[in-house]
């Protein structure tokens, strides 16, 4: 039987004795081990591995020596305090680490409190103990006038705090009127605005003029004033649809009759944008506006069409014209979700060219929209602008007035929104040259590849410094410039706010250092100023015309006042005013007597006013 048992165990123990050589050092650095411990204190490796007795006998025990198998003892078992000596060395290695990174910690935040001669800080990465600023933060020494202590960043309103400073305490006194705050008093009126719409009795149907002549003419004002600036669908269409639900009766309350009943509010409000005198209270259109909201919401079953996706464009067109921005954000956020879940639809995309046409028309109008609420509301593009580079432009198979102009306008807004992420020129400046330069660069190669029958004359300022421009009789036209040249002025502001900065008390500096070393600063500078008075001349050529682009584009113009009037005659910025900035001022006062009689425009009518008071500016009649 030994001799059998001979014959059968060498073969395989000599593998496995070669496996055990092989990880022995590793396994008596990597864990400790004690097997068997009852039966034997030492046990060779082949008697620990096969889990057998062993008698631990020298040379050999008796079980390797029966098998053949090569018997090795380990020399020495590890001791328990080398690994305690382990771990209190890992412990002092940990613990001098994080005395080094406190250390760095103290010094940076010691360098980071020291005064330095600007805010704007040449640093590629932002500070380790960096939190988002808030009012209350950036107010706290320097507090205007209806600011509180506990005062948060606005979300809903029009803010300017932002081109004010760099997202420091300290701002120049001359910026101090972009920095007032009316939100909440702003909020209530445009809340309780925007209940008055809806009171009252439900609109009935048989109430509503729904004659062919009326929804006819209505029609046609839509398709001259409306249709061109948001294109969900062409001339044809619209006249088609007006047509045929005229001619019902009883009229059915489906999405084509609101979307119907839209199509005659936004004509009639046009007529209302011609003469801009009409009653705040009695609204025009607001009888048809009202039963297509009825409509509307009360259709659950066609939530998810493009028609209900239509209808909140044009319901948020409308609330546009009467000055309610939360309401039109409340609209175009329901189609701009909708629109998103229809465009990922693809077999039926891929497979109905008209509807997916209709269906990237409306997420352009969608876009456009949202951009022009983007300063009242900060988060109102974030949707659409994650997704806009997906999504085809818009075609046309006709030649529709005003499609040219639409397509512009979706390149300008691309242009401008891409660099800031979706956050608006009115929540942050961007103030990184590069940048500043590449978007003017686009701009100009935009301008450049304007097709005729939108591109617009350039005013000759720097040949001859006049600013007569003629008044420009196409809409879209007026409206494209005045988003470039106001686009401009709003690049180049950052520069406005730094030279005040380094000619401020606390980091003034000598007109030769600013002349020598800051040369693109004052040039900057002037070119915002400059670009802010041909904004304004090119709003006079928007407002000579009076239509519903007046209201998305009142913001933009109110916010180039405000900025003008600010910095006229600072002493700080005398190296870079303009010497027609007063006839420019005087021309945009002018322009604000085109504004309708709504609170909001009011509101911003007096701060305007106030400002030319607070600046000696005689008030021009």
């Amino acid at each position: 039987m030994v001799g059998k048992q001979t014959l059968r165990y060498p073969a395989p123990m000599k593998r496995k004795t070669i496996s055990i050589q092989r990880h022995t050092a590793n396994r008596v650095t990597r864990q400790k081990t004690n097997y068997p411990k009852k039966r034997v204190s030492i046990a060779c490796e082949v008697c620990r591995s096969r889990k057998t007795r062993c008698d631990a006998a020298q040379p050999t025990c008796s079980f390797c020596a029966q098998t053949g198998a090569l018997c090795e003892y380990r020399s020495s078992q590890m001791p328990e305090s080398s690994e305690t000596h382990l771990v209190q060395d890992s412990d002092h290695e940990l613990f001098t680490r994080l005395d080094r990174i406190e250390g760095l910690l103290l010094e940076a935040k010691s360098h980071r409190s020291a005064p330095t001669k600007s805010h704007l800080a040449d640093q590629p990465y932002a500070p380790l103990d960096y939190q988002f600023p808030t009012l209350s933060s950036r107010l706290a020494e320097n507090q205007p006038c209806g600011e509180t202590e506990n005062s948060d960043v606005v979300v809903f309103g029009f803010d300017l705090h932002c081109l004010s400073s760099f997202g420091t305490k300290e701002f120049h006194q001359a910026l101090l009127p972009l920095r007032v705050n009316d939100f909440e008093e702003s909020l209530e009126q445009e809340l309780k605005e925007g209940k008055s719409l809806f009171e009252g009795d439900q609109v009935e149907l048989l109430d509503l003029d729904l004659s062919p002549q009326n929804c006819g003419r209505l029609q046609q004002l839509f398709a001259r004033h409306v249709l061109p600036q948001r294109p969900i669908f062409d001339h044809e269409t619209s006249a088609k649809l007006v047509a045929r639900v005229a001619r019902e009766r009883p009229l059915p309350k489906t999405l084509d009759t609101a979307l119907t009943l839209l199509i005659l509010a936004l004509g009639f409000m046009s007529t209302g944008s011609q003469n801009m005198s009409y009653d705040p209270v009695t609204t025009p259109g607001l009888d048809y506006f009202r039963a297509a909201c009825q409509i509307v919401d009360g259709d659950r079953k066609s939530d998810y069409t493009l028609q209900h996706v239509q209808c909140h464009i044009l319901m948020s067109v409308y609330f546009q014209s009467c000055l309610l921005t939360i309401q039109a954000f409340e609209s175009i956020s329901v189609a701009s979700e909708k629109i998103v879940l229809l465009l990922q639809m693809r077999k039926r995309i891929a497979s109905d060219r008209s509807y997916a046409s209709l269906c990237q028309r409306a997420y352009w109008a969608c876009y456009l929209i949202e951009q022009d609420l983007q300063m009242y509301i900060s988060h109102s593009s974030c949707l659409l602008q994650s997704i806009h580079e997906l999504v085809p432009l818009p075609t046309s198979d006709s030649e529709e007035p005003g499609f040219y102009g639409f397509l512009a306008d979706i390149a300008l807004c691309r242009i401008v929104a891409r660099a800031r992420n979706g956050i608006s020129w009115n929540r942050a400046m961007l103030k990184e040259p590069v940048i500043v330069r590449e978007i003017i660069l686009q701009l100009s190669e935009w301008y450049a590849t304007l097709p005729p029958p939108i591109k617009f004359p350039l005013l000759d300022l720097c040949q001859a410094g006049v600013f007569s421009n003629g008044t420009l009789l196409d809409t879209q036209q007026a409206q494209l410039r005045a988003k470039f040249f106001s686009t401009h002025a709003l690049l180049h502001w950052p520069n406005v706010v730094l030279l005040l900065q380094l000619q401020s008390p606390i980091t003034r500096q000598a007109d030769d250092q600013i002349n020598h070393d800051s040369s693109h600063i004052l040039n900057g500078a002037a070119k915002a100023l400059e670009f802010a008075i041909m904004s304004i001349y090119a709003f006079e050529s928007l407002y000579s015309n009076p239509n519903l682009l007046m209201d998305s584009n009142g913001g933009t113009f109110y916010a180039i006042m405000i900025l003008l009037l600010s910095v006229y005659n600072d002493p700080s910025l005398k190296m870079v005013q303009h010497p027609r900035t007063m006839e420019a001022l005087c021309s945009g006062w002018h322009l604000l007597s085109y504004w309708p009689d709504k609170p909001a425009a009011v509101s911003g009518r007096e701060k305007v006013e106030r400002l030319f008071r607070e600046k000696g500016i005689r008030l021009p009649t």
